[in-house]
């Protein structure tokens, strides 16, 4: 009877620590949740229409977008499927320059060659001649000075070192000293231990180091900081002759949650010892006018300080971002429609000067001001006639991009397109495009608006 009793009691105890083990797994669990919840909270009380309304007419972010209109017009009217020619994007640079825009973000990264090797179109003799499509490319980018483009890191370096110290400890110490000598690496007196740590290291820094990205790097100063940075081993970078044309590149990763939503974005990537900003990060920097050269960010305890302002982290190195809504709560504009109003403009601005006269004023004026434009199209329907000024009027969508007054503003150049959409789950949408974590990140930075 004892013996039961006993037997009894000890399959209790251990039924205790059982449901004890899970309680507290689910209480973590049901914590980490909630917490996660209070911070998807905070930004839902920004998203009323009217805040939504006063936030898009006075943001200085705006997107340009490829949507399943473009693809559908591009290959209609340029009789050019996808992938476009990059030149057309060098269009697209040329127009939102003269157009007087601060900056141009391009979330994509170029790290093939153009598919296209010749010319759209053949000379007299039928032939098509030979045409460096990402030269053309590159010449409008160098032009601009405005343009940042991605790159991606791969491999993390926590990761690399952990597995690989895993790996080799495995490993006798014999052999360990033939993979050791195989490397260069000196045996004399080493334990165990510090042999793998050497071979480690030595593995590392045989890993494909690109010192092409260095050009790109920001300066950081250290003051007790209280947390570190993520860091990585290998890059991806746009091709070379892009890569020397861009005003800068940054990294466009952005980390899930252990539930999958994007609440957070890295600021400043460790790469070789040097470190490189976040396509956000690099906005900000170029918004404030910030010198790569000679000035430094500051890590401090959890904050990056930028001048005067300091930016919270998390225990990652993460800024927390706070979203003011879903992408709609910023202008909108298609990459179609500047690649045709662009068109119209010049087209119009040359028959006015074959017809009537030179204007007293460049091609670029056409695609801001409307009354410009109007003015030249109505002195043409006089000379010429209804018929021949068709090709010049505008669309709708057209009219909103020559009226937009894009002079000072931030542009997200991404894509909206079914076959091309890049989604992600945030707290404000289950299916949000990767450009507007960006933009929303920046935005934060801009107005000092910081979730804790």
């Amino acid at each position: 009877m004892l013996k039961m009793l006993f037997e009894l009691l000890r399959k209790s105890f251990i039924f205790l620590i059982l449901l004890s083990i899970l309680c507290t797994s689910a209480i973590f669990s049901y914590v980490y949740g909630l917490d996660n919840l209070i911070t998807d909270g905070n930004p839902k009380k920004h998203t009323s229409k009217p805040f939504q309304d006063a936030l898009k007419n006075n943001s200085l972010i705006i997107y340009v977008v490829t949507s399943n209109r473009s693809l559908k017009q591009v290959e209609k009217i340029y009789d050019m499927g996808y992938p476009w020619r990059r030149k057309y994007y060098g269009k697209i640079v040329n127009f939102l320059t003269d157009s007087g825009v601060k900056l141009i973000l391009i979330d994509a990264i170029y790290s093939e060659r153009s598919i296209y090797r010749s010319s759209e179109h053949p000379n007299k003799d039928g032939c098509y001649k030979k045409e460096d499509d990402d030269s053309l490319f590159a010449y409008s980018l160098r032009k601009s000075g405005i343009v940042v483009s991605g790159f991606l890191f791969s491999y993390p370096k926590e990761t690399f070192f952990a597995r690989q110290k895993k790996e080799l400890s495995k490993i006798p110490i014999n052999k360990l000293k033939y993979y050791a000598n195989a490397l260069n690496v000196s045996v004399d007196n080493k334990s165990k231990i510090k042999l793998v740590e050497n071979i480690v290291q030595k593995l590392y820094l045989k890993t494909k180091y690109n010192k092409n990205i260095e050009p790109h790097s920001i300066k950081l100063e250290l003051i007790y900081p209280t947390i570190s940075l993520p860091s990585y081993l290998r890059v991806e970078l746009p091709i070379t002759k892009l890569l020397t044309s861009f005003k800068h590149i940054a990294y466009l990763g952005i980390p899930a949650d252990s539930d999958y939503i994007t609440r957070r974005t890295p600021l400043l990537i460790e790469y070789n010892g040097k470190y490189y900003p976040s396509l956000s990060f690099s906005a900000y920097l170029a918004y404030i006018n910030f010198n790569t050269k000679n000035e430094k960010v500051i890590l401090k305890g959890n904050h990056f300080i930028v001048r005067n302002k300091k930016i919270p982290l998390d225990s990652k190195g993460n800024l927390l971002i706070k979203y003011y809504g879903t992408n709609d709560i910023y202008n909108d504009f298609y990459d179609i429609d500047i690649l045709t109003l662009s068109d119209k403009a010049k087209l119009l601005y040359e028959t006015y000067k074959k017809h009537i006269k030179n204007p007293d004023f460049p091609i670029k004026t056409l695609f801001q001001d409307y009354h410009k434009y109007q003015e030249l199209l109505n002195a043409l329907r006089t000379k010429l006639g209804t018929d021949k000024i068709k090709q010049f009027i505008l669309n709708s969508t057209e009219r909103k991009l020559i009226n937009a007054n894009l002079k000072g503003k931030i542009v997200f150049y991404g894509s909206i397109a079914t076959s091309l959409i890049d989604l992600r789950p945030t707290p404000l949408n289950s299916r949000e495009i990767g450009t507007h974590i960006h933009a929303s990140a920046l935005d934060n930075m801009i107005k000092g608006d910081f979730d804790k």
